[in-house]
């Protein structure tokens, strides 16, 4: 029978009363139609239940109920959960498949495997069909299929077991070192404010071909807000940096209490910038020698200044960086507040271009909308949140199960050992018992489709020296980025000297 246009179905067949009744026909020598009209089931569909269990080669002489659909599949239930158990893990190392891709490789797995029931559509298209993709998914309601989210392959890459265990032992180091309190505990970062704003969905017409909505331009000027928060759900006010020349008090007007600005052509924050905002952040912390304060910040350029780290080690603030490009998975901020805010800033803008019709808004109006969206989204709630999902505060250094760092396995090179295999760690069922995907079949998924492994590559040996995670206050590390940043300025001044001396040569001709 056809699948219904309508979504009619048809009401599910009581299992229990199919056996009951097969009971009373094969040990009571009930009739079919007696039995079935007894156990308010159809005649019909016992009947066929009876008749599938003569064709089995049953001993005991027992009733075994068959669903009717078995029949009719392409692949065991231990051939389905290694295409499934395939799908998952590619999309747990970001190389997840489409639904064309997911339906070939079924096709390729049947081939390979000899399975009989394949239906000649798929020898047509060599390609599985959208009929069997959709009952599989009806069958693992697990699996499912989503849009990803874009990860820059740094990110994927960097966020392995050596980073991460690198840094919660610098993490713990610290700790035990200077035995912080939460209170003390602090993570800073930069983020992002444009005057355009992303509209959100409106009521319409259905079926009208384009729907729009005002922004305040197609460009917009860029607004960055410096924040630090800590772990028991405090944060200290912000700093605002305008892409102006110079800072005026007037473009602070409506900013969240306490908050200081600067700025820059760019709207960016630089190395003079943090100064003064570490500056703030000492003032409004009082860390001292005896009672210290930890601060945990990304690698950024204009963190990694020596007088930055001087002013930090006088007053009393240890300074810890993350491993370069894990701040998605390792900072707080990021983790749970930064996102909140986001939205909530997108939400305040559009309600002030509805109350501001025809005028666009400009970066003099950006604080008083980042003073809403901050007071919503820099909650004790999601704070201490964020210190907790990242095994910051309470530390736990076990916080990230081995699927996190699946994403590094096409990329990992000396840690293959502590990389997650493929086949190990992927084949659980849905009742949670695990299996092995190669020996339930001649050829596996990933034989035919084998994961994604890059090739080795030699390390960079010119440019920018690779970040990493280090205790910037502690003296070696500090002796480190200064040798590093005198080797940077020789450097430059050997590459603009040749330039001049030839420009000079030039002239004297």
């Amino acid at each position: 029978m056809p699948r219904s246009k309508e979504g009619k179905k048809r009401p599910p067949v009581d299992i229990d009363a199919v056996k009951l009744a097969a009971a009373d026909v094969l040990d009571k020598g009930m009739k079919i139609r007696t039995a079935a009209r007894k156990h308010g089931i159809s005649k019909t569909t016992l009947d066929r239940h009876l008749k599938k269990n003569e064709t089995l080669v049953n001993p005991q002489g027992t009733f075994e109920y068959i669903i009717k659909n078995d029949v009719r599949k392409v692949f065991t239930d231990k051939q389905e959960l290694e295409l499934v158990e395939y799908y998952k893990q590619a999309a747990r190392l970001h190389y997840g498949l489409t639904k064309r891709d997911a339906l070939k490789l079924a096709y390729e797995y049947g081939r390979a495997n000899d399975v009989k029931n394949m239906p000649e559509s798929w020898e047509n298209q060599k390609s599985a069909g959208f009929m069997w993709l959709r009952g599989l998914r009806k069958r693992h309601p697990s699996l499912t299929l989503r849009k990803p989210e874009a990860t820059s392959l740094s990110r994927a890459t960097s966020f392995n077991k050596e980073n991460v265990g690198l840094f919660f032992r610098k993490l713990k180091d610290v700790l035990s070192r200077y035995k912080f309190n939460p209170s003390k505990i602090y993570n800073l970062d930069e983020a992002g404010n444009s005057t355009v704003h992303a509209p959100p969905k409106i009521m319409c017409d259905k079926g009208a071909k384009q729907v729009g909505s005002v922004t305040s331009g197609e460009r917009g000027a860029n607004i960055t807000m410096i924040v630090a928060v800590n772990a028991i759900g405090n944060h200290v006010p912000p700093m605002l940096v305008f892409p102006r020349v110079h800072f005026k008090m007037h473009m602070l007007n409506g900013a969240p209490t306490g908050s200081i600005g600067g700025a820059n052509p760019s709207g960016w924050s630089n190395e003079k910038l943090f100064i003064d905002y570490l500056n703030h952040f000492v003032q409004f912390v009082k860390p001292t020698a005896d009672d210290p304060a930890l601060l945990i910040l990304d690698n950024h350029e204009s963190h990694m200044s020596i007088e930055a780290i001087e002013i930090a080690k006088k007053n009393g603030v240890v300074m810890l960086t993350l491993p370069p490009h894990t701040s998605h998975k390792l900072q707080p901020l990021d983790c749970t507040v930064f996102g909140p805010y986001k939205t909530y800033y997108n939400v305040a803008l559009n309600e002030w271009m509805v109350e501001h019709p025809g005028k666009p808004i400009t970066i003099y109006d950006v604080a008083s909308v980042i003073g809403k969206a901050f007071v919503k989204s820099f909650t004790k709630e999601n704070i201490e949140k964020g210190f907790l999902v990242t095994g910051i505060c309470p530390l736990d250094q076990n916080i990230f199960g081995d699927h996190e760092f699946l994403s590094s396995y096409v990329t990992d090179r000396p840690y293959e050992e502590a990389a997650v295999s493929v086949q190990s760690t992927s084949s659980v069922t849905n009742a949670g018992v695990s299996t092995n995907p190669i020996a339930s079949s001649s050829k596996s998924p990933e034989i035919i489709r084998p994961f994604p492994k890059a090739q080795p590559r030699k390390a960079p040996s010119r440019g920018r020296q690779r970040g990493k995670t280090r205790i910037l206050t502690d003296t070696p590390e500090k002796e480190d980025i200064q040798k590093m940043k005198k080797n940077v300025q020789a450097n430059r001044k050997r590459k603009v000297l040749p330039t001049k001396s030839v420009a000079a040569k030039k002239r004297q001709q």
